[in-house]
C-alpha cells in the first residue's frame, strides 16, 4: 500500500502542468505570465494570438519559454487555451491576484 500511494505521487508529479499567473507590477498595474506549455508549440504564434484576442501587449521572454501578457488576462489565457485545445482542464493551475 505505502508503494502505490508513492506511484500516485509520482504521476501527479510526472504531468507537466501549464501555469498561468499574474504578477503585480506597480499599484495599478500586473502582467499574466503563461509557463510550462509544450516545446513542440510555436509560442510566438500563440503570443500572437492571445494579444489579439485580449486587446493586449505581450511578448515571449525567458529564452522562448515563458509569455507575458500585461493586464490581468488569466481567464482570456484559460479559455484560449481550453478553446484551442493546447491543453486539458486538468493539467492547468491558475496562480496570482
Amino acid at each position: 500500500m505505502f508503494f502505490d500511494d508513492d506511484t500516485k505521487t509520482n504521476s501527479l508529479l510526472s504531468k507537466s502542468k501549464i501555469v498561468i499567473a499574474t504578477v503585480q507590477r506597480n499599484r495599478s498595474q500586473c502582467s499574466t505570465t503563461v509557463e510550462g506549455l509544450p516545446d513542440d508549440l510555436d509560442l510566438q504564434r500563440i503570443c500572437s494570438h492571445l494579444r489579439k484576442e485580449g486587446k493586449c501587449s505581450g511578448s515571449v521572454i525567458n529564452d522562448g519559454t515563458v509569455i507575458q501578457l500585461f493586464g490581468n488576462q488569466k481567464q482570456m489565457v484559460y479559455d484560449f487555451l481550453l478553446k484551442h485545445d493546447i491543453c486539458g482542464e486538468d493539467e492547468i493551475v491558475v496562480k496570482g491576484l
